[in-house]
């Protein structure tokens, strides 16, 4: 999944597009992968993605296959969105195909929508991770909490990759999909940084193939089991997500006062952690921040909370006795008025000198 398309190749794909309106899936699946085959190795996944998002498009993006690109070649495919955002270009086609799939509560779109934002996208040569999204926070939880897999040649890919699965796991869970489907994600296997200079690895290329050759050609790589599947989603189930994932499910959002849980080994409760940001090639296994919504307060945040309390309790008091001092200086000012209208009385009512 290396190869950068050409300048020649992307005329051609940018001029087709329009020509693509009211196509089949296999169709259009066979127009755009004979001009970047490697990146639809997950063909259904990009299918049914593109499928979901031209419901709704307000950015106008041409064609999800561009986000998997390197960042001269998606450039042409961007829409609306501005380039310095090209880092979250896949994640924010995950979002938008996401929220169009459960408005109309299509739960196969809402399943491929969160397995392409955990894709492997286009680096320019075998070993080399891509960037991830920083630029953007996504409105769907589900995709949020998302990460991309990584070559499995570069640095830390192994460590990154299981994080991926584990994470799409979650939130295929909490839509209510099996989260066995997370294995999916999974790239290829890893090729060799001096032999494979051609930017190919071990990646596969099928015209026809509207499945993906990944998974016909039994080339995908799995990154975890099925029981640290199940086991890391009865750890932290419902730590952010809609849940259920019909149309008319209600949506939870996570905000910057939840707090955040740390992914540890079996056997080991999650521990509370603070927001971290970790980048591929860590060397800490399975360290994966996830939203908390329980809405529970640490004792240290308790005692914040409660300080904090109190000093608006004093506010309020402080202005109920300005309120109070404001009241007596109108009562003194409506005084003053009485005893100027009773002296002008009085005066008046004195017989004048003939």
């Amino acid at each position: 999944m290396h190869t950068e398309i050409s300048a020649k190749l992307l005329v051609l794909l940018t001029l087709g597009i329009s020509s693509l309106q009211g196509s089949s899936a296999a169709s259009t699946h066979q127009w755009y992968r004979r001009q970047v085959p490697q990146e639809w190795a997950h063909a259904k996944e990009i299918i049914l993605v593109d499928k979901m998002l031209k419901i709704d498009n307000p950015l106008n993006i041409s064609h999800p296959i561009f986000s998997l690109l390197g960042k001269k070649a998606a450039a042409d495919g961007m829409g609306k969105l501005d380039v310095k955002h090209f880092d979250c270009f896949q994640k924010l086609i995950a979002d938008q195909a996401f929220k169009n799939a459960k408005k109309t509560g299509d739960k196969k779109g809402q399943e491929a929508a969160i397995l392409f934002a955990s894709l492997e996208k286009n680096t320019n040569t075998v070993g080399v991770a891509s960037i991830p999204c920083k630029s953007k926070k996504m409105d769907s939880p589900e995709i949020e909490r998302l990460i991309q897999h990584q070559d499995a040649a570069s640095d830390g890919a192994a460590e990154n990759n299981k994080k991926s699965a584990l994470l799409a796991a979650l939130s295929l869970n909490d839509i209510g999909s099996d989260p066995t489907l997370a294995l999916q994600t999974g790239t290829f296997k890893a090729g060799d940084k001096i032999k494979n200079n051609n930017g190919r690895g071990e990646s596969c290329d099928d015209d026809k193939d509207t499945v993906g050759c990944i998974y016909t050609k039994k080339l995908l790589v799995e990154d975890v089991t099925k029981e640290e599947i199940a086991d890391f989603v009865k750890k932290n189930a419902g730590t952010s997500g809609s849940g259920g994932g019909g149309a008319d499910s209600e949506k939870k959002k996570s905000d910057s006062g939840t707090q955040l849980l740390k992914e540890v080994p079996k056997k080991v409760e999650p521990k509370k952690v603070e927001p971290k940001i970790e980048k591929p090639g860590s060397d800490s296994l399975l360290e994966i921040t996830l939203i908390d919504e329980s809405g529970k307060e640490s004792s240290t945040e308790k005692g914040t909370n409660d300080k904090e309390e109190k000093e608006k309790e004093k506010e309020k008091e402080k202005e109920k006795e300005k309120e109070k001092e404001k009241e007596k200086e109108k009562e003194k000012e409506k005084e003053k008025e009485k005893e100027k209208e009773k002296e002008k009385a009085e005066k008046d009512a004195k017989p004048k000198a003939t």
